[in-house]
């Protein structure tokens, strides 16, 4: 202390607990801001503008964490990609326990809640996670049961990177 002085200590524990009330500031702003919130809706009309456009549907369930792997598989594909496709989340599960998981996990992309089995039945899911992707009314890829995971998973991949190709033409 001696070497410094006084004057030079107090300076220094100024600073600090300056920065300590600038960071205890910061973060309690940072928890002012809201997230925005997952969209959990009822019908695929209501989770897409353009019915018409490229769509990729996953088909899962919250007791299933492979579906949840397979759901975030496809979601960071179309991003990293920069795939023009509308991603929608399908599942049986009920709005009020879906809405907590999806915060949590940051999925914000809609997500029907098809308790009507309504979107099951058109697409004919045979399991979860379950893939369909459609494009102007016409399905273009929808998962086969007879392939294992990780072939449904390249097949997929390309069907999506072709809908990318075409679109970039």
């Amino acid at each position: 202390m001696r070497k410094y002085g006084l004057p030079v200590v107090f300076l220094m524990v100024g600073l600090l607990f300056s920065l300590k009330e600038r960071v205890m500031t910061a973060q309690a702003g940072r928890a002012t801001i809201e997230r925005p919130s997952p969209r959990v809706v009822s019908s695929l009309s209501q989770a897409v503008s353009d019915p018409q456009g490229a769509l990729v549907l996953v088909f899962f369930s919250l007791e299933c964490p492979v579906c949840w792997e397979e759901l975030f598989e496809v979601r960071d594909f179309v991003f990293n990609y920069s795939i023009p496709i509308d991603l929608v989340g399908v599942t049986l599960d009920q709005p009020e326990v879906l809405e907590p998981f999806l915060r949590k996990f940051g999925f914000l992309e809609p997500v029907v809640s098809d308790r009507q089995r309504e979107l099951y039945r058109r697409f004919r899911v045979g399991a979860e996670p379950w893939v369909v992707i459609i494009e102007n009314d016409l399905v273009l890829y929808r998962d086969r049961p007879t392939d294992d995971q990780s072939a449904r998973r390249e097949k997929a991949r390309q069907c999506l990177l072709g809908i990318r190709d075409r679109s970039r033409s």
